[in-house]
């Protein structure tokens, strides 16, 4: 069953889920959650499941891996890379020539691609295309300032470019992250210990024209984030999160000292792709980073919690024998799975896909399954692309209308005029939710009509 919070308020005052602390505004649809074993979301039955558990359990050690749409990227410790279509996993002949290749670990199939790399590598990354034809790419960078751009197609195909240059080199690359339309990266010169980290903004051909010197530092960084104003760098060993002022232009000349943000040997970073976010263990609350603050997004309770993953409008909290989700509103768990033990996680996380957890099984949650979350207090343009992907989600945008008509019917006339239009011409049971927001939608759609122009 599909429940909605809503409150009808005449427009009066804005719809605040806590008015005490004002935190971001947000839409949420509660629906049950479906994490189930790799593969076994596969419509091909088979042992599936057995295949992808070699190839994070038994082939060669795991370092970390990438679950997108139409392909799996494995990177093992000895910087081997493996691309495996999951076109190849829909017939029984290919099962069987993969599970051959993992015992023989020889003759990997055509429809593969396996090769081991002498020079290690750095960091795998997953970047989807503004375009919806084009799939994802993969993209395999190199200690020597290289990287590998990899394409699988829907046909199986694969392309690939090895061995591409970066324009810039500075001895050593350690490093590489890419979010909110820039790339970072730590570098290191030969016979130096300290780390160099350079910032520019990342164009759709993967080339760099401009790198900009940000800040210098003792250790190599678990995590960097980059979000106009600032840089962020987080390192478990040196208890807390820093940051500098972002140069995104490279007028910058001489490195800029860290600051720190907060301070605490007990954070875990959060595993998302909408913002930078952390888990303070010590009060078991997830903040989010913004500027020089920390806003509480909201409280677990679900024991020692090794992980943290946030996806739309869930929260996924691994222990040691247990997937704990919870609702981002409101920290509440609202499904638990008992899994095997295990010391740790690896997780996957892919816009095109979802989520893969890898413990002592693989389990999985596409992005599909989980309700979205939109902020009502987004700016104009994103509250659009956010509504967008409801509809295209759910299959209605009318109950965001309805909320957004709370904080502003003004707003939300001049926002969806045409999206109101359409959904009063519908005709809905009273039960529905559609129904239950119609005379709200109804009483926009007459404020639309006499907006003034």
């Amino acid at each position: 069953m599909i429940k909605i919070r809503f409150e009808l308020s005449n427009f009066k005052k804005p719809y605040l889920y806590h008015q005490s602390n004002r935190r971001p505004q947000f839409f949420n649809i509660y629906r049950k959650m479906n994490i189930v074993e790799w593969g076994s979301e596969f419509p091909v039955s088979g042992n599936i499941q057995q295949i992808l558990y070699s190839f994070t359990h038994k082939f060669k050690k795991l370092r970390t891996f990438i679950r997108a749409l139409h392909s799996i990227c494995f990177l093992y410790e000895d910087s081997t890379i493996i691309i495996l279509p999951v076109a190849v996993l829909q017939t029984k002949a290919s099962l069987q020539t993969i599970q051959q290749f993992l015992d023989t670990k020889k003759d990997p199939p055509s429809s593969i691609l396996y090769y081991e790399n002498k020079i290690p590598v750095v960091d795998v990354i997953s970047l989807s295309p503004q375009s919806d034809v084009i799939l994802p790419d993969f993209l395999i960078y190199k200690e020597n300032f290289t990287f590998d751009l990899i394409r699988t197609q829907n046909d199986k195909s694969i392309q690939l470019k090895l061995n591409e240059p970066m324009t810039i080199h500075d001895s050593f690359l350690k490093r590489v992250s890419i979010n909110n339309g820039f790339i970072s990266i730590v570098t290191q010169r030969e016979n130096e210990s300290k780390y160099t980290i350079y910032s520019a903004q990342y164009s759709t051909n993967h080339q760099v024209s401009a790198w900009a010197l940000q800040c210098v530092v003792d250790f190599v960084p678990s995590l960097i984030f980059t979000r106009q104003p600032t840089l962020y760098v987080y390192q478990q060993s040196d208890s807390g999160i820093f940051g500098c002022s972002l140069d995104s232009k490279g007028y910058r000349r001489f490195p800029r000292p860290l600051t720190l943000v907060c301070q605490n040997d007990d954070f875990i970073p959060v595993h998302s792709l909408i913002g930078f976010y952390i888990f303070d263990k010590t009060n078991s609350t997830i903040l989010q980073i913004s500027g020089k603050n920390t806003k509480k997004v909201c409280s677990l309770n679900s024991g020692k919690i090794l992980e943290i993953c946030l996806l739309g409008s869930r929260v996924f909290a691994l222990t040691q024998n247990s997937i704990v989700t919870h609702d981002i509103l409101t920290g509440e768990a609202i499904h638990t799975m008992s899994v095997p033990n295990t010391e740790s996680w690896k997780i996957s996380l892919d816009e095109s896909y979802g989520i893969v957890f890898c413990g002592a099984k693989n389990y999985t949650v596409s992005k599909t399954e989980i309700p979205p979350l939109i902020n009502l207090y987004a700016e104009k343009s994103e509250l659009m692309n956010q509504m967008m992907k409801v509809n295209q989600t759910v299959g209605t945008v009318a109950a965001p209308i309805l909320l957004l008509s709370n904080r502003s019917p003004y707003l939300a006339t001049t926002l969806l005029s045409e999206e109101i239009n359409n959904e009063v011409q519908k005709s809905y049971t009273e039960t529905s939710i559609q129904g239950q927001v119609r005379p709200t939608l109804e009483k926009l759609n007459e404020l639309l009509k006499h907006k003034p122009e």
